[in-house]
């Protein structure tokens, strides 16, 4: 199904395949909240939910543009403590029980000591090009041997070995990249201009134009296994296992919420990151998907599977998601 929307953005497919929360992304949708929300995204959302004998939660999430459809109500719920982390703290965070519930980088599923539970809702991820996990080179990226990394990464590293590894059949080197500033000025923070460097989130788009050889992971990534890649996803440590069906409807409902109001959150905070809203739009649209159904899941088994056969993490821990009780069963669209 296609539409021309009205602000020039080109024809995008909108999927009508079911969320693993339930719900669908139609095209009468999306032009509803696109060009008339129906309510203040936090109004709705605080309108909708009874705080009364719930826990005070404390939530962590990742600091980019690409959460912002996750966690934006989060900011208006009275008992959340909604944090927001370098996606390579996240895990931590969580593990040293600062946060409650993290919407952390996949590959920190395996790396961490702890037992996690996948929380069955919403996800970071993408079908095809992703823009912003990407590798910058002032050489052909097939020449690359030595990759200067963003430190506020895991997840696009251990992506980035794997494709060079089966892509090109190179054990890539990575290197930290240092804190750079200007921001622009990413060749002077110690990586050569003959080197390759790797970004990831906001920080990605002031070097669009300024590289002649570039690589995008998640395109990469498709080509390689024809599936989509699992950026990010929420979860939490096993022994909380009695927070979880609540939190499981507050978060599914959030999410909800934030894809039916793309429109106000855009306005409200793509600036801030970086976007214009025409891109905004073209890259919550395009590139950023947040289903988490079986072809994500099938993406992640994957890149976990391929994480340990190429030696980039020395075990694959299956997936273990959360079961809701018999009696909590409606997480479906109201």
């Amino acid at each position: 199904m296609h539409s021309t929307q009205k602000n020039n953005i080109s024809p995008v497919h909108i999927s009508t395949k079911p969320d693993f929360d339930g719900s669908f992304l139609h095209l009468a949708i999306f032009q509803t909240f696109l060009y008339n929300p129906p309510m203040s995204l936090k109004e709705e959302f605080t309108q909708n939910q009874s705080t009364a004998s719930k826990p005070h939660w404390r939530i962590g999430a990742v600091s980019y543009f690409n959460a912002e459809p996750l966690i934006f109500a989060l900011h208006s719920h009275p008992q959340v403590n909604l944090q927001r982390f370098p996606p390579a703290l996240l895990a931590d965070e969580l593990d040293q029980q600062r946060i409650d519930v993290a919407l952390a980088p996949s590959i920190d599923y395996q790396r961490t000591d702890h037992d996690w539970l996948i929380l069955p809702v919403s996800a970071i991820a993408s079908d095809g090009p992703v823009l912003t996990v990407r590798v910058f080179s002032h050489q052909p990226v097939e020449q690359i041997d030595t990759l200067f990394c963003d430190t506020d990464s895991h997840t696009s590293v251990a992506l980035a070995r794997i494709i060079w590894k089966k892509r090109f059949g190179k054990n890539l080197r990575v290197q930290p990249l240092k804190k750079i500033s200007p921001p622009e000025d990413v060749t002077r923070s110690g990586a050569p201009d003959t080197d390759a460097i790797l970004l990831i989130g906001d920080k990605v788009l002031p070097h669009l134009h300024e590289y002649p050889c570039q690589l995008d992971l998640g395109q990469a990534w498709k080509e390689l296994t024809s599936l989509p890649f699992v950026y990010a996803f929420w979860t939490m440590h096993a022994d909380n296992q009695h927070l979880s069906a609540e939190l499981v409807q507050m978060l599914n409902h959030a999410s909800q919420q934030g894809r039916a109001n793309l429109k106000q959150i855009i306005q409200q905070t793509a600036a801030d990151h970086g976007f214009s809203e025409r891109l905004a739009f073209r890259y919550l649209i395009e590139n950023i998907q947040f289903n988490f159904g079986p072809a994500e899941q099938a993406g992640l088994e994957k890149f976990y599977q391929l994480a340990h056969q190429t030696n980039v993490q020395p075990f694959n821990r299956p997936l273990t998601f959360y079961q809701p009780q018999s009696n909590f069963t409606d997480l479906s669209c109201p």
